[in-house]
């Protein structure tokens, strides 16, 4: 912890109240030896909460001295064993008086250190509110770039649009690919696509002079957009999707070809 975090944190006001941990204490007291700055914090400490005290201290109601000795001397009750009684002197009497006197005078040392230690917690509650705040306004803006990105992908002049509808007569599912016939990228929309097991992906093909070319593993259950750009391809005659074991296969699976469509 460093000297700015320690003077923050709260941890010198409640040392100075003997209110923190042993393991906090030892933080403190470490920080004494190797820095006299911090020695001179809690001396300033110490005298702004005694100063604080005194000018908010309530006095006690005129009869609090005598309902407190009373309660410290009540005399024991008949039908308990009668105990040895031994005379306590005055200068002890007035030690415990004034014991009750200072515990009183603290009180609003106490409410001042636990409203402090709330405030700490509320300011520590907002910090980590913000930054999670920060951190959705990340994700936030890395998804528009994304989703602009993928557009840019998809509009761009030199981009042929793919359909690729089901193979089977009543299959219902569908996927569309965007070549772009100058850079060869490949973008693919993969909405359409039902969720699979979780030991299958789908892969995307290319047919290419009459041999088909991996253009990679579409693994929808991680990508939420579904959305994905794929391996660039130069000449494709026909796009396909198979399912495959988990990871994909160098070939594919041709009876479990999904989806399929040749390029116009």
């Amino acid at each position: 912890m460093t000297h700015d975090e320690l003077l923050n944190s709260g941890l010198l006001e409640l040392y100075v109240a003997d209110a923190c941990t042993p393991e906090e204490r030892g933080i403190v007291e470490q920080a004494m030896k190797q820095s006299p700055a911090v020695e001179a914090e809690i001396r300033v400490i110490a005298q702004a909460l005694e100063a604080f005290a005194q000018e908010n201290a309530v006095l006690p109601s005129p009869d609090l001295r005598a309902k407190a000795l009373n309660a410290v001397f009540q005399e024991v009750p008949v039908s308990q064993p009668q105990a040895t009684v031994y005379p306590i002197i005055t200068r002890s009497r007035y030690l415990i008086a004034a014991s009750i006197g200072l515990l009183i005078g603290a009180l609003p040392s106490i409410y001042f250190l636990t409203e402090r230690s709330t405030l700490l917690d509320d300011r520590n509650a907002a910090v980590e509110a913000l930054a999670e705040a920060r951190t959705n306004n990340s994700v936030i803006a890395n998804k528009v770039n994304y989703y602009q990105k993928s557009l840019d992908a998809m509009i761009e002049k030199n981009v042929r649009r793919v359909q690729l509808p089901a193979v089977q007569p009543n299959g219902t599912a569908y996927a569309s690919v965007f070549w772009n016939t100058n850079s060869h990228n490949v973008v693919i929309d993969a909405r359409g696509l039902p969720e699979l097991s979780a030991d299958q992906d789908y892969q995307l093909w290319a047919i290419v002079d009459g041999v088909p070319v991996d253009l990679g593993v579409i693994n929808i259950a991680t990508t939420e957009e579904r959305i994905i750009a794929m391996k660039s391809i130069d000449r494709p005659s026909v796009f396909a999707i198979t399912v495959e074991p988990k990871g994909g296969r160098p070939t594919p699976t041709m009876e479990a070809m999904i989806v399929a469509g040749k390029v116009g």
